[in-house]
């Protein structure tokens, strides 16, 4: 994604001037100690923190060594999230809280961070972990009030359309979050936490398991691996074999044997 930048660094006795970042800047610590100070207050921050330099915040670092997880939304980013938890078309930059100590938000983080550098995750599973991330620290941390969330419930029915967008493309290996939200008519964002509240799982993650069980259906058939891997839409067998075992404990080779 064009709008979140990331890097994992690690810096060894470091001092930085006084400057500032167009960007939010979100890390999470998990090494040595980080000697911040804004135009407020000096901070040691240390690992399993997350430390927030909002856009055009003024600090500094002084003579520091650790390690963190580094992100860099832009701001139509972060905005764009906002805008559609508060259902507003404009609104002022909104600021998050300059340090988060929360286990869920550290979980969520490190899972997003883990979808950035796996070869094997495609680009719906990146948008849904950016978003599930941003939206909670948009919620729980940031100058966003609660009584100024609204919620726009959808049902089940809603994404009935969606479902039969997803099997009438299930060999495509990059649906898209972009593609399933216009499906169903709600932006991105709305979509995701939508269909998340209805089926209790992210729509990558759904997308998975209809790839994984359109494999089931396949070996039934005297289709090899390889093309029952493209009919279903992985990257290649090997990915397939990993991901049907995750869900089923077996092998493709196995259950294609005992359904012989």
């Amino acid at each position: 994604m064009s709008d979140i930048f990331y890097v994992n660094n690690n810096f060894k006795n470091v001092t930085l001037n006084k400057h500032f970042h167009e960007e939010y800047t979100i890390s999470l610590v998990y090494e040595g100690a980080h000697f911040f100070a804004n135009e407020k207050e000096k901070h040691k921050i240390v690992p399993g923190i997350i430390q927030v330099v909002n856009p055009y915040e003024i600090h500094t670092t002084n003579n520091s060594t650790w390690s963190h997880l580094n992100i860099m939304p832009t701001v139509s980013l972060v905005n764009s999230i906002a805008k559609d938890i508060l259902k507003k078309d404009s609104l002022e930059t909104i600021h998050f809280n300059s340090f988060i100590n929360d286990e869920k938000a550290s979980y969520l983080f490190i899972t997003m961070f883990e979808t950035f550098e796996s070869k094997e995750i495609n680009d719906l599973a990146v948008d849904n972990a950016i978003f599930d991330f941003l939206d909670y620290i948009l919620k729980y941390h940031s100058t966003i009030k609660q009584n100024q969330i609204i919620e726009d419930k959808k049902t089940t029915k809603t994404f009935s359309s969606t479902i039969d967008f997803i099997d009438a493309n299930i060999r495509d290996l990059n649906i898209s979050l972009d593609d399933l939200s216009k499906n169903a008519g709600l932006s991105k964002f709305h979509f995701s936490r939508e269909f998340k509240r209805n089926f209790g799982i992210s729509p990558s993650h759904f997308v998975q398991i209809k790839k994984v069980n359109k494999v089931r259906e396949l070996l039934k058939t005297d289709m090899s691996l390889s093309t029952i891997a493209y009919e279903s839409g992985f990257s290649d067998q090997s990915y397939m074999i990993k991901v049907f075992r995750k869900y089923s404990g077996y092998t493709p080779s196995l259950i294609k044997k005992v359904s012989s």
